[in-house]
């Protein structure tokens, strides 16, 4: 039956690897620290050993779902490799993290006066990040009480200013999620049912 064949599909760099026993460990959390991955993949060839060991902060896409529709489940930046022989069998594992390159690396400098939108300068945060906003700022209404000036990293002056503001930011599926303090997203969760594919 469709319902069993279940499948899982890895992507590091420009290298694919499927077939093989692969399991991971997602950590998500509404943080501005980057949301990790641990992928473990079961006797992976030397060859592709080789080259996984070779990438620096490649992208990661993880794939699963049945043999005919596949969704990314963690998509982020390989931030460590390494592999360890357990009697014939050999795990390689990787450390993956959402945004984790662009959270790290992405600086800002910038002055804005009084009277300007926060929401002009949590866009222009955005684009220096790179990193798209996935839900919209409609509640994010006020205005600079006085002239702000930011310098550094981009993902701790965004984080700073949306504290002052009672929001939160943090990087889901590499993309940006701002949200005001205990208050969720105005999305359908996902019905799990037989008619989902639970069995």
């Amino acid at each position: 039956m469709k319902l069993f064949e279940r499948c899982i599909k890895l992507k590091v760099g420009e290298t694919n690897i499927a077939g093989l026993d692969i399991a991971f460990e997602i950590n998500k959390n509404l943080k501005s620290e980057a949301n990790t991955c641990e992928v473990k993949i079961l006797n992976l060839s030397l060859k592709n050993r080789e080259i996984l060991s070779s990438y620096k902060r490649v992208p990661v896409i993880l794939e699963a779902g049945y043999k005919d529709f596949l969704q990314p489940i963690f998509v982020g930046d390989m931030c460590n490799i390494f592999c360890q022989k357990e009697g014939p069998d050999i795990t390689t594992i990787l450390s993956v993290g959402d945004g984790l390159n662009k959270i790290q690396t992405s600086r800002i400098k910038k002055t804005y006066a009084k009277d300007t939108p926060v929401k002009d300068v949590v866009n222009d945060l955005a684009k220096s990040l790179k990193l798209p906003l996935n839900n919209p700022l409609n509640q994010l209404k006020t205005m600079l009480t006085k002239g702000l000036s930011l310098s550094g990293n981009s993902m701790l002056e965004l984080e700073r200013l949306l504290k002052s503001q009672k929001f939160s930011v943090s990087v889901q599926d590499n993309s940006l999620q701002v949200l005001k303090h205990g208050e969720s997203l105005s999305k359908e969760a996902i019905v799990l049912n037989s008619n989902s594919g639970l069995i």
